[in-house]
């Protein structure tokens, strides 16, 4: 009888929270840079998880990596994501000076991409084709920037 008080308490008290972890589960995203010409500057990563945000709003986490010599393609983790789409911009900031240079009508002077293979070359991106479903323990996102 004791025994099976303990299993009921189990299923009762214990399944449901394990269901609610694993419903509010984390993952890691991987971005993976490649396409880099040169060693000057840092690479730029932003994860954006609306629409109204991207591209050029707050983005939901954003890091900076120095550049090494030589190094032509780099990988950028973000830890603890809650599952769900996301969309990246990467640019290589040769200047260091923490902004995408643009020439006078708008269009970036700097190597740039952003997640889903998409890279649009006249017009700013929309979220809706860069976005990615993320939903793997560790997701590596491609981005390729010219």
């Amino acid at each position: 009888m004791m025994y099976t008080l303990k299993i009921f308490a189990i299923i009762v008290f214990i399944f449901p929270i394990m269901a609610y972890a694993q419903d509010n589960k984390t993952v890691s995203i991987v971005v993976k840079v490649s396409g880099i010409q040169s060693d000057k500057g840092s690479i730029q990563v932003a994860l954006f998880s609306t629409e109204a945000s991207f591209p050029n709003e707050k983005p939901y986490q954003a890091k900076k990596y120095p550049l090494k010599a030589s190094e032509k393609v780099v990988e950028i983790a973000f830890d603890n994501v809650p599952i769900g789409d996301y969309a990246v911009a990467v640019y290589q900031d040769k200047n260091d000076n923490d902004k995408l240079d643009t020439n006078f009508v708008g269009f970036p002077q700097e190597p740039y991409g952003f997640s889903n293979k998409h890279n649009p070359k006249l017009s700013a991106p929309k979220y809706q084709s860069a976005k990615v479903k993320v939903d793997q323990a560790r997701q590596v996102l491609e981005v390729s920037i010219d």
